[in-house]
């Protein structure tokens, strides 16, 4: 697998991303959408806190601009404040130079058309590889503009705090590890609302992340957060990762709370104003979700895991919200369907605030959620050239056990007693995998359907 993956473009800076690179994707890009819309382009583009994202964002811009497209710079950004603009402003598309969670030697470029809906490789990045290696892109006679906008995070801020009903009657503390990425604004802009007091780690501004890696999905990377909820007294604890659209939450005990229970809990929530709406979820996700939004007069609709399809089937199906197991939280309710932290973090906040009102606390509302014995999302090495043959393979050996094998993201099995799933990674060279039962008899036995296979093609299975 190339730099072009699935849902985003992504790469190790200085080896297989250049800004040779990134001024041919700009350049590629602005040819497609042209192509498509068939009228002149204003685009946003932005970056993460990364060393290597400036350089990368003056080439992407420059390959824009050298197809007439006029720019509008965001500057460093969360990655939803791009997709923000992109929606609210009316702009005919826009990229983000970010490479999320993944530590600082790696970068990446996402991309959205009109609307903020992310491409996907079947839906214009295959085109944008194709035209990078056709070697055939030819510059406009008259290029665009570029302006810059210093105001977009204060627009972004007054949209979400309204769009979510910030609640601010109940007072609450709240701590934050904005993991010296994009979303280093937020625990400031929290404390300047009324009704709350904020104690924050790592809100320095730093590509290098020299704390810990800015992926809240790893439970050695809440240890600071869960520490600063326990010393603050913190009725909660947020958790961002490098550009702001993944979200790890923490309860007023210190206790990680997992993405399966942040979606169920929000699902709730949702559907008590909006009974028999859509909540949308990957193939990793926990049952407790299903379990949750049925009891809840909501539809659970399943879909592949990654931003593209999960955005996707959040416009298609037209659902309140959905998640991802990463830590990925989507909103159209009041909102434009992609994924955003920080609107997410906002109504993390109401839902503590409103279980406050009512005498509870988060930790008793995630011990009355349903119970499963679930894996965490094992991540095993396998080179992307080889993912290939081992699903094919897991595919073979489960049918040929008279199991029903499901194929919407890689291999997927459901009994009456549990289910699991392995996928390939489509940001990195693993495969990723979870498993879950009834009890941990059944989830042994889940294991157990899927370890031989893994065992053989890989040598090695997550203990």
């Amino acid at each position: 697998m190339g730099i072009f993956r699935a849902y985003d473009i992504r790469g190790t800076y200085g080896q297989d991303l250049l800004p040779e690179t990134a001024l041919k994707v700009g350049q590629a890009f602005a040819s497609l959408l042209l192509e498509e819309q068939g009228k002149s382009l204003k685009l946003a583009v932005g970056g993460d806190v990364r060393p290597s994202t400036q350089p990368l964002q003056i080439a992407l811009e420059s390959g824009l601009l050298s197809f007439g497209a006029d720019v509008l710079d965001l500057g460093m950004v969360p990655t939803p404040t791009l997709y923000f603009a992109v929606a609210h402003l009316g702009l005919d598309g826009g990229a983000m130079i970010t490479a999320s969670h993944l530590p600082s030697k790696f970068n990446g470029i996402k991309l959205v058309k009109r609307g903020a809906v992310s491409l996907s490789y079947e839906t214009g990045i295959s085109k944008v590889e194709s035209l990078v290696s056709s070697g055939e892109l030819q510059p406009v006679p008259v290029p665009g503009t570029l302006s810059h906008s210093s105001e977009i995070m204060d627009c972004y801020w007054a949209y979400i705090r309204q769009a979510t009903g910030l609640q601010h009657e109940v007072g609450l503390k709240v701590a934050v590890d904005s993991g010296n990425g994009s979303c280093g604004y937020f625990p400031d802009r929290l404390a300047g609302e009324p009704g709350y007091s904020v104690a924050s780690i790592f809100k320095e501004y730093d590509g290098s992340f020299p704390n810990h890696v800015p992926d809240p999905l790893r439970e050695e990377n809440l240890r600071d957060l869960e520490k600063l909820v326990q010393d603050s007294g913190s009725d909660v604890g947020i958790a961002f990762d490098g550009d702001g659209d993944r979200l790890g939450i923490v309860d007023n005990l210190g206790r990680r709370v997992t993405s399966d229970q942040v979606l169920a809990l929000l699902s709730r929530q949702e559907l008590m104003e909006h009974r028999g709406g859509k909540i949308i979820h990957d193939v990793l996700t926990s049952k407790i979700v299903d379990d949750v939004v049925i009891e809840a007069g909501g539809q659970p609709v399943m879909t592949r895991s990654g931003h593209s399809y999960v955005n996707s089937a959040m416009l298609s199906e037209k659902a309140l919200l959905g998640g991802e197991a990463s830590g990925h939280i989507y909103y159209l309710d009041g909102y434009y369907g992609f994924d955003d932290a920080s609107f997410a973090a906002l109504k993390v906040l109401n839902l503590v605030a409103r279980a406050k009102q009512d005498g509870k606390d988060l930790a008793q509302l995630v011990n009355e959620l349903p119970a499963y014995w679930s894996s965490p999302e094992f991540r095993l090495p396998c080179p992307d050239e080889k993912k290939g043959q081992v699903l094919a393979r897991l595919k073979q050996e489960l049918e040929s056990s008279g199991l029903l094998v499901n194929t919407l993201d890689g291999v997927r099995v459901d009994t009456d007693y549990g289910w699991g799933v392995v996928r390939a990674s489509n940001t990195e060279p693993v495969l990723a995998m979870r498993f879950e039962g009834r009890d941990e008899a059944s989830l042994r036995k889940i294991e157990g359907l899927f370890a031989p296979v893994l065992k053989e093609t890989l040598g090695l299975y997550p203990s």
